[in-house]
């Protein structure tokens, strides 16, 4: 499926992510030592999480291209050259239309927001819990994110000019993207996401 490796990377940083969070409950009380244990935190998953995207977004394209007509092998040597990691760091660098911010700034803030937390609250284990929340969120998303750009640009680099919007038709679906499902898009004007989670899909129209 479309985002089957979207959800293994996810699986693999929501057990990296739960260690991590888990050992900042046990930290001493002190400012400084907080700030660094959280930074660590922080620092530690999102180069994980990076390296995750990297190969999603390379499975991705690679699986695009050969669903708009290309040959694997053909598809394998351009996703070298286009799928690198220059590209995922300028992907990151964007403010993601479904997020509304980009990637590093935001994981810094919410390790500042958090470290400020633990410096100033007895209630320590729910200060964590509800940053490791938010942090799942924009983690998940952005392995979402990454996936849906590779396949576009897969999708171009074999040529495709116009893609289908296809809404899976469950309880689940949004009214927004009840409306686009079966839509056609010319491939640079793919509207964004409307939500977080979505998991509507494009195909070769």
């Amino acid at each position: 499926m479309i985002y089957d490796r979207a959800d293994e990377a996810i699986r693999i940083l929501n057990r990296l992510n739960l260690r991590l969070f888990g050992r900042l409950k046990l930290i001493p009380a002190d400012e400084l030592n907080i700030i660094r244990e959280t930074k660590d935190a922080y620092g530690t998953s999102a180069r994980h999480a990076k390296r995750r995207y990297l190969e999603v977004a390379q499975g991705a394209y690679v699986e695009a291209c050969v669903e708009a007509g290309m040959e694997r092998s053909r598809a394998w040597r351009l996703m070298r050259e286009d799928i690198v990691e220059a590209w995922l760091m300028g992907v990151l660098d964007e403010v993601d239309p479904v997020t509304r911010y980009r990637f590093d700034p935001e994981t810094e803030r919410k390790q500042a927001r958090l470290a400020e937390s633990l410096a100033l609250t007895t209630f320590r284990d729910r200060e964590v819990d509800k940053a490791l929340r938010y942090w799942t969120l924009q983690t998940a998303q952005y392995a979402i994110s990454v996936t849906d750009r590779a396949r576009l640009e897969g999708f171009m680099a074999a040529g495709v000019a116009e893609v289908k919007w296809n809404t899976k038709q469950d309880e689940r679906a949004c009214e927004e993207c009840r409306e686009r499902d079966q839509q056609i898009y010319p491939i640079d004007k793919v509207p964004p996401k409307p939500h977080f989670g979505c998991r509507c899909w494009l195909t070769p129209a």
